[in-house]
C-alpha cells in the first residue's frame, strides 16, 4: 500500500509540474508583452509626443468647468462654505476669461493628482508652453499681506511637482511648463477684478526655495526622486 500511495503521489506531482509550466509560460508572455509596450509607449513620447497624446492620451474635459469640490458636494448633499463658493466663482471666471484667449486651448480645471490639486491647464500655442494656473480669490486686497504672497513656498513646490506628473501621465513634454497666478478680487456689491501674473514663480527655483526653508523635514522619498 505504501508503494502505491508513493507513486499516486509521484504522480500528482508530475501532473501538478506538468501544468504549473504552461502557466510560467504565460506569465513570462505577460510579463515581456508588458514590458515591450511600456517601452514602445515610453520612446514614442520621447520621439513623437503629439502622435503619442493623439493614441494614447486621455479624453479632455477643457470644454466645461470641472470642479471636485462642487462634485464631492452634490454627491454628499451638504452645503459648500461661503469661503468655498467664493473661490468656486473666482474660478469659474478665470476659466472662462481664459477660454478666450488668442491660441489657447484649456485642458483641464481641478485637477488632483498625488501632490495636490491645480486649480487650471492650459496650452497657450503661440508660445509653445503649457500653463498652470493658481487662481486665489479674495473679497477685498490686503495691502499688508497681498492675495499673490497667499501662494507660498510650500504651495508653490507641491503645484510644480504636481505639474511635472500631469505632463509626465499625458504626454506634454514638447511644451515648456509655465507657472502663472490668477488674482480676483470681488467685493459683494462690486463687478470683480481679475489680475494675471506671468511666470509669478519658476518650477526650479519652487523645489529648490522649499528644500532649502524647509531642511527636508517634511518631503516624503517619493519628493525627493523628482
Amino acid at each position: 500500500m505504501s508503494k502505491r500511495r508513493k507513486g499516486r503521489s509521484f504522480l500528482s506531482l508530475v501532473g501538478l509540474i506538468i501544468m504549473f509550466i504552461p502557466l510560467c509560460f504565460v506569465g513570462i508572455c505577460k510579463t515581456i508583452v508588458i514590458g515591450a509596450g511600456r517601452f514602445l509607449s515610453q520612446t514614442l513620447m520621447s520621439i513623437e509626443p503629439a502622435l503619442w497624446r493623439l493614441c494614447f492620451g486621455r479624453r479632455r474635459r477643457g470644454s466645461r468647468f470641472e470642479d471636485y469640490s462642487e462634485r464631492h458636494t452634490l454627491a454628499n448633499k451638504s452645503v459648500l462654505l461661503p469661503k468655498d463658493e467664493l473661490g468656486l466663482a473666482g474660478e469659474r471666471l478665470v476659466f472662462e476669461r481664459v477660454r478666450r484667449f488668442p491660441n489657447c486651448e484649456v485642458l483641464a480645471c481641478n485637477v488632483e493628482n498625488y501632490f495636490c490639486e491645480i486649480d487650471l491647464i492650459y496650452l497657450d500655442q503661440s508660445k509653445r508652453e503649457i500653463v498652470f494656473v493658481e487662481v486665489k480669490t479674495r473679497r477685498r486686497e490686503n495691502l499688508a499681506h497681498p492675495t499673490l504672497e497667499a501662494v507660498d513656498a510650500k504651495r508653490r513646490k507641491k503645484i510644480a511637482l504636481a505639474a511635472r506628473e500631469f505632463v509626465r501621465q499625458r504626454g506634454y513634454i514638447d511644451y515648456r511648463r509655465r507657472y502663472d497666478v490668477a488674482v480676483v478680487i470681488w467685493p459683494s456689491d462690486e463687478l470683480p477684478e481679475v489680475s494675471f501674473y506671468e511666470n509669478a514663480f519658476k518650477e526650479v527655483d519652487a523645489i529648490r526655495e522649499y528644500k532649502d526653508s524647509d531642511y527636508g523635514k517634511n518631503r516624503t522619498p517619493r519628493e525627493e526622486n523628482l
